[in-house]
């Protein structure tokens, strides 16, 4: 990001931008259809680090904390029944390590063509991000 700005650039190309924490922007150039959505799948593996190991495991814990949810009880906070405005809200707390990527931006204008295998590609790179963890 260029600072003071909305605009997002390479941090390779342009040495006044920083990283946003928490967050990585892909930008595929090319179309993405049945030829090479090979490289796209393992430009984006690579980027998050998504390995079967790390989307089981995060799956596994997201569906331990469920079930702990799902057991306890609504308290009851100033005569009001809702949880949401809890101070142990997942909203207020962050289940991400320092540094590590929480939300994913797929920069896409740049894609000429997307094909059945390419949109198929696109919505099982968006599960497998969303089992991991990202959104």
């Amino acid at each position: 990001r260029a600072s003071n700005t909305e605009i997002y650039r390479p941090m390779e190309n342009h040495s006044k931008c920083y990283e946003v924490p928490g967050v990585k922007i892909v930008c595929y150039n090319g179309p993405i259809y049945y030829g090479n959505r090979s490289f796209f799948r393992e430009a984006m593996g690579r980027l998050l680090g998504l390995t079967p190991e790390r989307i089981r495991r995060r799956e596994k814990a997201r569906k331990a904390q469920e079930k702990r949810e799902k057991n306890t009880i609504a308290t009851v906070e100033q005569g009001v029944a809702n949880t949401s405005f809890s101070s142990e809200n997942e909203l207020f707390k962050s289940e991400a390590a320092e540094g590590e990527v929480q939300a994913v931006l797929i920069d896409c204008s740049r894609v000429i063509f997307v094909d059945v295998a390419g949109a198929r590609l696109f919505i099982q790179m968006c599960l497998e991000c969303q089992k991991s963890g990202f959104r």
